[in-house]
This record gives structure tokens, C-alpha cells and sequence, in this order.
């Protein structure tokens, strides 16, 4: 008997360590992925240690991989990267693969939602549309400020990291199921009193618009292209600074309204996310007085030949990339073969005319850049709120893409850095343009779906043209 009870215990006993192993085996796998980025990191990265000192750097992966090691959780793992990447401080800079995955969802919250400043609100509720509009306080007894500063990790500012940029709004039932809580039922406690909300499930037809489509069109529109002319002013708004189509399709309106004579131009970029360098110069050119550059100075790390080569994709650059450079302090200053360096004059068929400049939180890298050359033009007006990205220096462009196999998942970070203005990266943080005239916008007014932004030019050009 005795004998038969010590088999049974050696039995429990080596399943028991055959399960540790296994636990630490993928834990391992994933601190694997992590260290090749944190090499990555340390070798191309040109500024690593502006918002985090050397030591606290050290400090945060030492936790990290000690958290990996104990964790069979492929999302808890991305979002102990995420937090390092978060903490870094760069809208370039972070998991490129997540945002088109389902992170193993299979329940959602069954409404979409509004972010105001650190407040969350219901949107749109099928089960219950008289709670549309109501305040959030909690989900799951969380607060929902903790919730929003728990998941704008994934969406990194080039300038002020405590911006929350509005990405989150439809993506936000994707990241709360995967990085904070699925169930069948979620507690919500709101302004009017608690809710138990069913959660959609995957078969539900709610679930396919809220986590699949995330939602897009409820938030930014069907199209992100506009051009609109009418007898006091030309409206353009685009999605990016990389399509030849939009670049066309603004030298068209600008002669246009350069023939017909109207004097107002409103430029839309809350909803545009970047794009290419030289075209937002080559554009910007259109509406300067002054002669410019796209950017003032560029720098690379000194490694020539990365640790991790065999793994990374565009090898050839890095045979070559040191050769446009000198060297400057710890990095290396580019000098030479970069077409951004140059500068930039006004084009003969500007634009002279007033010019409105619509921005917002998804004001990003390339669109931001665009507000940063008419910053100093007498005739430009800035509406809206804070962009995203920064108005001195930025960190991207020939981007290092890790590949994490065994968290299934990319990591990508911008090997340059890139200052809009001299010696800013030695004596200032990254920021963001703070447009003179501020909008803000109440829940009722995102409820009613206003343009307060355009509402504002409107009025603005009706008072100029009486």
C-alpha cells in the first residue's frame, strides 16, 4: 500500500514539474524575443535614454524578464514589452502586428465608446440606447481613468505622453477584452447607477462591428479623403503624407483657388496619421514665404553591422548607411545623399491667401512636421487640440522591424533621429503643437456628431469677410 501511495505521489510530483517546465520553457521563448529587441534597442536606437536614464532603462528590463519567465500568456507578455516601449517616449516605436489581430477575444463590452480628456462614455448601447451619452465610472470595478492610461501604452505620442491620442476610441473593446478583462457578464458601474451588461460573443453580428471592423467609421468617416470649394474657401483633408493621388489632388485645389480667387484655405489633418518626409516638405512649399528644411539635422547610432542582421530585413542598408554620416558625440550626424537636408523654397504658385489648419490628437509625425513649417507664417491659424506628434525632434524613419516568433507579434522602432529644430534634442523634451485657438468638446457635442473645429473657421471667416 505504502508502495502504490509512493508511485501515485512521484506521479503528481513529476507532472507538477513537467508543467513548471513547460510554463518556463514559454516563458523563456518569450524573454527570448525580448532580449532581441532590447539588443536591437541598444544598438540603433539614437536616443535610448532621453526619458528613461541608463540605469532605470537596465532597472525595467531586469523586471520585465523576470515577469517573462513566469508567464504562458502571449497578451501579458506584449504588454509588459509595450509598457518598456510606452515608457521609451515615441509615437514610432511598438507592436505593428497587434492592431489587425483578435488577441484571442471571444467576448467584448457590448457598446462602443467615447473618450473625452481621461473620461469615458457610452456611445452607442443596442440593448439600452437611453444609457448612450452616460458618464462611465468603472468597468469591473476599475476606475476608468486607470483603464485609459492602462491602454494608451499602445498608442505612444511623440511629444506629451499624458496626450491620449483618440486611436483608442476604436480600437477600445479590442484592447480592453484582450489586455484587461473578458467575461460574460461585465459590471458597469456608471452616472445612472450599475449595469450588468452580456457581453457580444463572436458569433454576434455586434461583436463583428465593434472588435473586427473596430468600429472605424463611427469615429473618422467612411472616407478620409475631401476636397470642397466653395465661394469663401477650399477645404482639403487626406489621410496621409504618401499617396501621390492626395499630392496631386492639393497642387489641383491650390491653383484652383489661386484662379478663382478665394482667399481662405482650410487644411484638415485631425485625422491624418503621417506619412513620407519629403512630400509634406514638397507640399508645405505651397503655402511658405520663407525658404526651409524638412529637417534641420539627422542622426544614427555608430553600429554599422546590428548583433541580431540575420534576423532583420533591408540588410543592405546597413552596409552602406555609415556613409552618408560623420561622426558626431555618440552618434552619427548625416551629411550627405539626404534629399531632406536640402532646402526647401517657397513655390512660385503659393498660395497667399489665409490659410486654417485643422489638428488633433491623431495629428502625427509627418502632419505635425507639416504644422511645424507654417508655424512662423504670419497668415496661418491653428484650431483644434494638441497633435501627437512633435514640433522639435522625432525618432523614426528606416524602421528596425523585430520579429517576436514566439509571441507571434512585430516590434518596430525608427533608427533616426530627426530635429526640426537646432539643438532642440539637447536642451528640450519632444512636444506637440498646441494650436492658439483650443476647441473642446463636450459628450452631447460628440453625441450630435458637431465640427466645432469647422464651425469655428467658418464663423471666423464670415466675421473676416464682413
Amino acid at each position: 500500500m505504502i508502495k502504490i501511495k509512493l508511485i501515485f505521489l512521484s506521479i503528481i510530483v513529476i507532472g507538477h514539474f513537467n508543467y513548471i517546465m513547460s510554463q518556463n520553457d514559454i516563458g523563456n521563448k518569450y524573454l527570448t524575443d525580448f532580449t532581441m529587441l532590447v539588443t536591437n534597442l541598444k544598438e540603433l536606437h539614437p536616443i535610448l535614454y532621453k526619458n528613461l536614464s541608463q540605469n532605470e532603462f537596465d532597472n525595467e528590463v531586469k523586471k520585465i524578464s523576470e515577469r517573462l519567465r513566469q508567464t504562458t500568456s502571449q497578451n501579458k507578455a506584449i504588454y509588459m514589452i509595450q509598457e518598456l516601449i510606452y515608457k521609451i517616449g515615441n509615437g514610432h516605436a511598438g507592436d505593428i502586428s497587434i492592431y489587425n489581430g483578435n488577441l484571442g477575444i471571444s467576448r467584448a463590452l457590448p457598446f462602443s465608446v467615447y473618450i473625452i480628456d481621461t473620461d469615458l462614455y457610452i456611445n452607442d448601447y443596442p440593448a439600452d440606447t437611453t444609457l448612450n451619452g452616460t458618464k462611465i465610472i468603472s468597468i469591473e470595478n476599475t476606475a476608468s481613468k486607470s483603464i485609459i492610461d492602462s491602454l494608451k501604452i499602445f498608442f505612444p505620442t511623440d511629444g506629451n505622453r499624458n496626450l491620449i491620442c483618440y486611436f483608442l476610441q476604436p480600437y477600445f473593446n479590442t484592447y480592453y477584452s484582450a489586455f484587461c478583462s473578458q467575461k460574460d457578464t461585465f459590471l458597469i458601474n456608471t452616472e445612472k447607477g450599475i449595469i450588468k451588461a452580456a457581453a457580444c460573443k463572436t458569433e454576434s453580428e455586434l461583436f463583428t462591428k465593434l472588435i473586427i471592423k473596430k468600429n472605424w467609421e463611427e469615429y473618422f468617416g467612411k472616407s478620409n479623403f475631401k476636397i470642397d470649394v466653395t465661394q469663401n474657401y477650399g477645404y482639403y483633408r487626406f489621410g496621409r503624407f504618401d499617396n501621390p493621388k492626395n499630392e496631386k489632388a492639393y497642387y489641383s485645389l491650390i491653383k484652383e483657388l489661386n484662379e478663382k480667387k478665394v482667399n481662405n484655405l482650410i487644411i484638415d489633418l485631425r485625422y491624418n496619421n503621417g506619412g513620407e518626409a519629403l512630400m509634406t516638405g514638397k507640399m508645405a512649399s505651397y503655402l511658405k514665404t520663407k525658404p526651409f528644411k524638412i529637417f534641420t539635422n539627422m542622426y544614427i547610432t555608430n553600429i554599422r553591422r546590428p548583433t541580431n542582421l540575420k534576423y532583420m530585413g533591408n540588410k543592405l542598408h546597413f552596409k552602406f548607411r555609415n556613409l552618408k554620416t560623420v561622426k558626431k558625440n555618440d552618434l552619427r550626424k548625416i551629411v550627405r545623399f539626404e534629399k531632406c537636408l536640402k532646402e526647401i523654397k517657397p513655390n512660385k504658385n503659393a498660395f497667399k491667401g489665409h490659410i486654417y489648419i485643422l489638428t488633433g490628437s491623431i495629428t502625427l509625425s509627418a502632419s505635425t512636421m507639416f504644422c511645424k513649417y507654417l508655424e512662423d507664417e504670419t497668415n496661418v491659424s491653428f484650431v483644434g487640440s494638441e497633435t501627437s506628434g512633435a514640433i522639435n525632434y522625432l525618432w523614426a524613419s528606416n524602421f528596425c522591424i523585430t520579429e517576436c516568433k514566439n509571441l507571434n507579434t512585430i516590434f518596430s522602432f525608427g533608427m533616426e533621429l530627426l530635429e526640426l529644430k537646432e539643438n532642440s534634442i539637447q536642451f528640450e523634451s519632444p512636444k506637440g503643437l498646441i494650436p492658439e485657438n483650443k476647441i473642446e468638446y463636450t459628450i452631447q457635442d460628440r453625441l450630435n456628431k458637431k465640427d466645432k473645429e469647422l464651425d469655428w473657421v467658418k464663423e471666423d471667416i464670415f466675421k473676416n469677410n464682413k
